[in-house]
């Protein structure tokens, strides 16, 4: 099983991973984008050689992220192209060293003199700042929208308030088209988190008005709360967690009481419940139901019979008195049906 964290947790792991291990936060950086990297490999057939990427990019350490990707992918060959939305000059510590590294001997200018939307070219491809919605219309617009890849590193798990206004409507204009793509064949991948999602919200507690739809999302060290909790979890897609260098020690250290099954998980807990020559009703488990009431006798028996089908040995089931005759002909022969007297 893996431990899910919450958003704080997951900072202070990455913090602890450079303090007591001195693995320095960037390496983290370049590690992360590499397991992107290694995803959209596989996902491309094994090279993403000629392949054309779009890495839309958050100026925070998500962006960051989504900045080594774009120099990983386009020193393998794939024509990139980079929507910062901001400006690079606003990243801090690590995003603005990787923006630095994707832009090195290279300047923003504008692209004419009607238009405000700024590109740099580089050595790994061309890098837009967007600033509003008319910026990215400008781009979006005079670009052939057939790429192989869209990547989503806006904003992953540091967003803890509603999107802007306009990107919250950018998201979802974006989301709509890419429903019906150009390239049928395009994927859509989320660094970290959907960009749009809090990390830390759980079932009931939050509605998602608009996130960006994930055919996959990469997640590193762990899940969290918003890539396993719906609503927020029908934005990831198919949910991959990728290892970057924290310790299981840091994590085990972690007093979160939420875990996440995966199918090995599933496949040891059939293995030793499997039933075996000398197995008997008590080896298997023994549960005991109180359940029912006049209105509702059909709860009872489903929930006593769902307990039998699921490899309970022996299963006692106690009822109101009154309904005891009518549940004991509906529930399986197995079952212990008893009654129990009203207060």
């Amino acid at each position: 099983m893996q431990k899910v964290l919450s958003a704080e947790q997951m900072r202070q792991i990455d913090r602890l991973t450079t303090e007591r291990f001195g693995i320095p936060s960037l390496l983290l950086m370049e590690t992360a984008a590499n397991a992107v990297a290694s995803l959209m490999r596989e996902l491309a057939g094994g090279s993403v050689d000629g392949k054309s990427v779009l890495i839309l990019c958050g100026t925070g350490n998500n962006g960051g992220d989504g900045a080594a990707l774009a120099r990983i992918l386009a020193l393998a060959g794939a024509d990139v192209d980079v929507l910062v939305f901001g400006s690079v000059n606003s990243a801090k510590g690590d995003a603005a060293l990787s923006f630095g590294i994707l832009t090195a001997n290279s300047e923003f200018e504008t692209l004419g003199r009607k238009s405000k939307l700024r590109r740099c070219f580089s050595g790994f491809g061309e890098t837009f700042e967007i600033t509003s919605r008319k910026d990215f219309d400008e781009f979006w617009y005079n670009r052939e929208q057939n790429w192989d890849f869209i990547v989503d590193a806006i904003f992953g798990t540091g967003l803890n308030r509603p999107l802007d206004p306009w990107l919250y409507n950018l998201v979802h204009s974006l989301n709509f088209v890419l429903k019906f793509p150009k390239n049928p064949d395009l994927k859509r991948i989320s660094v970290d988190l959907p960009s749009g999602l809090n990390a830390d919200s759980v079932c009931g507690f939050e509605t998602f008005p608009e996130a960006f739809r994930a055919d996959y999302t990469v997640t590193f060290t762990a899940p969290k709360l918003a890539n396993v909790f719906p609503p927020a979890s029908d934005f990831n897609g198919k949910l991959i967690v990728a290892d970057i260098g924290s310790t299981a020690e840091l994590i085990d250290d972690v007093p979160s009481q939420l875990f996440l099954s995966e199918s090995h998980d599933a496949r040891e807990f059939l293995l030793r419940s499997s039933v075996s020559a000398n197995s008997y009703k008590k080896s298997r488990g023994t549960a005991l139901i109180i359940a029912g009431s006049d209105k509702y006798p059909g709860a009872a028996v489903l929930a006593a019979n769902s307990c039998f089908a699921a490899g309970a040995g022996m299963v006692t089931l106690a009822v109101p008195d009154n309904i005891r005759g009518t549940v004991a002909q509906k529930a399986l022969d197995e079952i212990i049906v008893g009654s129990m007297t009203e207060s």
